[in-house]
């Protein structure tokens, strides 16, 4: 996925092994980059995550979903979006969720797709249950 240096491999096209979407190679430039709506962790340390990428490549692409206006938000995905950006990449792979249309399953989606890479800390954790409160999601929404 994205094999080049600086992001720029060819269009990867296959269903993510998980997700069952389609990974596809998206501009950063097409990201609203200010959008940490989702963004759960406590802090984005991306130091061992960057070099990590810049050796092996991003192993697992971000999750992003349609805004209105066109631009795209990312749902998971912040520290590895972070290191790309530290690193100069231009492009990332990604899977497009359409299917998350409220901002309770964007949140939901997010902090499963780490949970299931078992990152999150206990702070982070808590870190995330805070945002969401703030969401305004009911406790029921964010079980």
């Amino acid at each position: 996925m994205g094999k080049g240096t600086r992001g720029r491999g060819k269009k990867v096209r296959s269903p993510h092994p998980v997700l069952g979407s389609e990974v596809i190679e998206v501009p950063l430039a097409a990201i609203d980059l200010n959008d940490s709506e989702f963004m759960f962790r406590a802090e984005l340390n991306v130091y061992e995550l960057a070099e990590s990428i810049a050796r092996h490549g991003l192993q697992i692409p971000l999750v992003l979903r349609r805004k209105a206006g066109g631009k795209l938000q990312v749902v998971s995905g912040f520290r590895r979006l972070a290191a790309l950006r530290q690193l100069g990449w231009v492009t990332c792979a990604a899977v497009v969720r359409d299917d998350l249309k409220s901002r309770a399953d964007a949140a939901r989606a997010s902090v499963l797709e780490n949970e299931a890479r078992q990152t999150y800390s206990p702070l982070d954790r808590a870190h995330a249950i805070a945002r969401m409160r703030k969401m305004k999601m009911s406790t029921e929404e964010i079980a």
